[in-house]
């Protein structure tokens, strides 16, 4: 999935997650990225997102992609690596795992700059499932996730609950709360209750498994961490270490050649003794007859 990141002079950089189905930039605090630069309108630009093809469509002046402006109402598709600006703000479209494989040091999100629509679309969920054909589907400040049409979340599974759980963003983080589900709500393996929810983290609802999207904390801290709230774990087979079962006996020798050896050299000696006893016995024969004549 691919990033939006705008460098502003004096405020640091931002990055924001390009998730569908549009990401709309301009002055209005409903928007996704609000820019309060001068000359900004309310909604300046949207960049309409499915999965990594991106649309940019222009609906105010000075908007540029790659050094080629773009008069109002016109649209440019947008790839990883272009360059926009939009009434001279530069904005790049990146792809965080391209620079983590080459060893690139990607600035971190800054929250004291995001606005709160800006902080809600950081967070977004991204199907494991193949069912689902890796559909990322943006977290509001409230998300209900069931079977129900009524929720924001439709998942038509049979397993789930009409309203299984509840997804909310406080103060920039990202919570889970089941809601009595028959068949659970699972973070990284373990029911969870309610639990905050991190980037990286592996959130499922019975058997649908989700990758967490979300805003970096830092660019080297490890992903996938344990849940706060954890009361029911997964069984998952593992050695016991500590085990006292006693090993199993090995298995006796079967009847081995040896015995059969020594029958051998039994049989050996017999038939050593055997030609000896016969020669006594004809020398005393021998010796009778001539005694006897």
């Amino acid at each position: 999935m691919l990033k939006l990141r705008l460098r502003e002079s004096g405020s640091g950089v931002r990055e924001l997650w390009l998730v569908e189905p549009r990401l709309v930039i301009g002055s209005a605090p409903e928007c996704q990225l609000t820019l309060e630069q001068q000359g900004i309108k309310k909604q300046h630009a949207v960049i309409e997102v499915q999965g990594e093809k991106l649309r940019l469509r222009a609906l105010g002046a000075g908007v540029e992609v790659n050094g080629r402006p773009l008069n109002e109402g016109q649209a440019s598709e947008l790839a990883k690596g272009d360059k926009m600006a939009l009434a001279g703000i530069s904005m790049d479209i990146v792809d965080p795992k391209a620079g983590r494989a080459k060893g690139i040091a990607l600035d971190p999100v800054e929250p004291k700059h995001l606005s709160k629509a800006e902080d809600q679309a950081q967070w977004a969920l991204k199907a494991n499932h193949p069912a689902l054909s890796e559909r990322v589907y943006p977290i509001a400040e409230q998300t209900l996730v069931g079977r129900s049409n009524e929720c924001d979340m439709v998942l038509a599974a049979a397993h789930l609950s009409r309203q299984h759980a509840r997804l909310f963003i406080e103060q920039g983080a990202l919570y889970v709360r089941d809601l009595d589900s028959s068949n659970g709500t699972f973070l990284n393996g373990v029911r969870v209750k309610e639990s905050r929810v991190r980037r990286g983290d592996e959130l499922a609802f019975d058997s649908l498994s989700f990758g967490v999207l979300g805003p970096a904390e830092t660019i080297d801290k490890t992903l996938v961490r344990a849940p706060v709230n954890a009361t029911i774990q997964r069984p998952k087979p593992s050695p016991n270490p500590h085990s006292t079962a006693k090993p199993e006996p090995k298995p006796k020798p079967t009847a081995s050649a040896e015995p059969l050896a020594k029958q051998s050299d039994v049989g050996g000696g017999s038939m050593v003794w055997l030609p000896l006893c016969l020669v006594v016995l004809l020398l005393g024969l021998v010796a009778y007859w001539l005694g006897w004549f």
